[in-house]
């Protein structure tokens, strides 16, 4: 009589889920993945750029702190990471200002993935300009902007995440579309006269 039929156990894997168990991402993956993604949902949402790390930081705390509530679906958990930067932005702009330092290392990471054909000023300047554009939108449909337009979401997703309707943000897309095009359109006349 073997080994194995004395103890009951067989040395090889029944099933091949023993020898490869199905991918699933890590919180470390998925971070690792989706952090340049919150830092510019951060950067183009914030004032100053560099409280930006500071807010991705935190994103990351919670996330990893809320760990046994991640999707295991990865798109799923990536929707589930940006609604807690969404918790964590709210906190931000209740709390008010932030502190006023500036981690040197994150600004100049985040001025190398600022369009680095531009100069400094010219940066600014055109994220000004348009921040200012979309910032005169009412709420709503200056955050579905963002979030389609800036992060890459799909209206779909942006409706989910902003807790509407795909038919009602289809519709704020399109005020906002509107109403962007009257700025820029007088923005333009004014600047010919």
């Amino acid at each position: 009589m073997s080994l194995e039929q004395q103890s009951g156990v067989s040395a090889r894997p029944t099933n091949i889920r023993d020898v490869f168990p199905p991918a699933t991402p890590t919180i470390e993956d998925l971070a690792q993945q989706h952090a340049p993604d919150l830092l510019t949902y951060f950067v183009r949402r914030i004032q100053v750029p560099a409280d930006a790390a500071e807010l991705l930081n935190d994103t990351l705390v919670a996330i990893w702190r809320a760990e046994g509530r991640l999707p295991k679906d990865a798109e799923q958990a990536r929707m589930w990471m940006f609604g807690v930067a969404k918790r964590v932005l709210k906190r931000h702009y209740r709390t008010g200002a932030r502190h006023e330092r500036i981690l040197s290392r994150a600004e100049a990471s985040l001025t190398a993935s600022l369009e680095p054909e531009l100069s400094l000023a010219e940066q600014a300047e055109s994220h000004a300009f348009v921040r200012e554009m979309v910032d005169s939108l009412p709420q709503r449909q200056r955050e579905l902007v963002k979030l389609v337009h800036w992060d890459g979401f799909s209206i779909v997703e942006a409706a989910q995440h902003l807790g509407i309707s795909a038919s009602t943000a289809r519709t704020h897309a399109q005020r906002a579309k509107a109403q962007l095009a009257v700025l820029l359109g007088s923005e333009f006349e004014t600047e010919g006269e």
